[in-house]
Formats: C-alpha cells, structure tokens, sequence
C-alpha cells in the first residue's frame, strides 16, 4: 500500500464489451460486490424520488435521483445530456446538481447537463397539499415522469 500515491491502489484492466464485476472479501468471505456493464447509446431518462409523501409546511424535501441509460437501463457514464424539470403541484425547485465541480451553469433553474450519466434535483413542499407531477425531458430521450403526493 505504501507505494501507490494517498494509498489507492489502481491498475489497467484492458477493455473488453461486457461486465466487470469487483468483488471485496474480508478474510474470504465476500463483503460487497459492484458490476459495471458496457452501455449502448442513451435512449432514455429514468428516474426515482426519495419521498412518496411530503408534509405541506414548507419544511419537506425531496430528492430525485435522475439517470440517462441505454435501453437495457444501464447508466451510460458519458452522457452529458440536458436535463430539463417541468413541475406541477405544491412544491418548490430548489436546484438541479450534477456534482461536477467544474461546472458553472446555474443550479437554480429547471435545466441542468448531467455529468458522468447522472443528475440530482432538490424539491420543498409549499403550504398547499396536493399531487405532485415532475416531468423530465431532453432531446432525444425518452421521458421520464415521477408523482408524489403533498399532505398537510
């Protein structure tokens, strides 16, 4: 471990179209396992929100999880589409991030490239109930649409 730099160990695994599984064994007995898979062409937006319910008292908030996938719904790591969020009901936009730290296009408003295939968009409730219906578009894509219910 000392002879690789802040202590992270890399190396090359030459390219072939498939899956690449990494596997983490503590004592060798697997602990954790992570796949990466060989995308085709981004064909469409999926997308997932940490809430079904929010409180109407201005103080509720939801995160939604954007990803752009191939038609197998894989994330494709190198798209940087444009995202755009149409919203409908009791909430607020509050931004849109990509989690690029070079980027400088502004959080604030309803479009937003994704880096790395992936986007997170932060919403508030208001003080009116009601359903919720967040539509996320790009060009070239295939939408995705997420409802969620306000309460008081």
């Amino acid at each position: 471990m000392a002879d690789f730099l802040n202590r992270v160990i890399t190396w090359d695994v030459p390219f072939e179209k498939g899956t690449l599984k990494a596997t983490a064994k503590i004592n060798g007995k697997p602990v954790a396992d992570y796949e990466l898979k060989t995308t085709g062409k981004p064909v469409k937006i999926i997308a997932s929100c940490s809430e079904t319910t929010l409180k109407a008292d201005r103080n509720g908030l939801a995160h939604l999880f954007v990803s752009v996938c191939d038609d197998a719904g894989n994330t494709v790591y190198q798209a940087d589409n444009e995202i755009t969020c149409a919203i409908e009901g009791p909430v607020h936009l509050l931004g849109m991030e990509d989690s690029n730290p070079s980027n400088t296009e502004n959080y604030k408003d309803n479009r937003q490239h994704v880096f790395r295939g992936k986007l997170l968009i932060y919403l508030q409730s208001t003080d009116n109930q009601g359903t919720v219906k967040i539509k996320l578009t790009s060009p070239e894509l295939e939408d995705a649409t997420i409802d969620f219910v306000v309460i008081k």
